[in-house]
């Protein structure tokens, strides 16, 4: 396997450049090196996620999502993927890691409807009011200009029940699914990370061969 690290300004720290180069010295005598997306189901399986998937490829222990199908070269750190259960009240904010969050703004007075904000290290990305009455109970957010892609899934959650009181509303949430778009990156044939060379970009693999300049 070939790692690339997170990067977004195509730099490598001395940790990659090691591993690269321990690789190198490993499997010197070989050419080529390979690596295959997969697919994996969402965590959660429930209602309307049952039986769906997403592809991932593994780079240097850290699983990326493919967010374009077909697509093994546009990459994003996979944030999270569960099927815990969240239990949160009116201005709550729930931190689902990389600087991202999730609060509940306010609940109707007969608890069917749940406004809900998405936001990043504070600042309001995109909102929606959730029907669970209609049993729409799942908001998949979908975002345009993500490594120049348009209608990228970048994030998924699924509200399990709603329930407003006389002074708060307490909202319970199982199912959850986010890609660190913000930092999603694109790998290109002939970008050179070590000694290894992208020479193949396949509908489902990177294929890499060694540069000894």
């Amino acid at each position: 396997m070939i790692l690339i690290y997170m990067f977004t300004c195509r730099k490598q720290d001395n940790t990659v450049l090691t591993y690269l180069n321990r690789l190198y010295e490993r499997g010197k005598n070989l050419e080529y090196y390979t690596i295959e997306a997969k697919k994996m189901p969402y965590d959660c399986q429930e209602e309307d996620w049952e039986g769906l998937e997403y592809r991932t490829i593994n780079l240097f222990g850290e699983e990326f999502v493919l967010f374009k199908s077909g697509v093994p070269n546009k990459l994003a750190k996979l944030v999270i993927d569960n099927n815990t259960k969240y239990t949160l009240r009116t201005g709550e904010i729930l931190d689902l890691g990389g600087g991202y969050g999730l609060e509940i703004k306010q609940v109707d007075i007969k608890g069917d409807k749940v406004w809900v904000e998405f936001t990043k290290d504070g600042e309001f990305i995109e909102d929606t009011i959730i029907d669970l009455e209609k049993c729409l109970s799942t908001w998949t957010l979908k975002l345009d200009n993500v490594e120049e892609e348009e209608n990228v899934t970048v994030l998924k959650i699924r509200l399990l029940s709603a329930f407003k009181g006389d002074i708060d509303a307490i909202v319970q949430i199982q199912g959850l699914w986010l890609i660190d778009y913000q930092n999603a990156f694109t790998i290109e044939k002939g970008d050179i990370f070590g000694k290894f060379e992208v020479d193949e970009i396949g509908s489902s693999y990177l294929k890499f061969k060694v540069n000894e300049t």
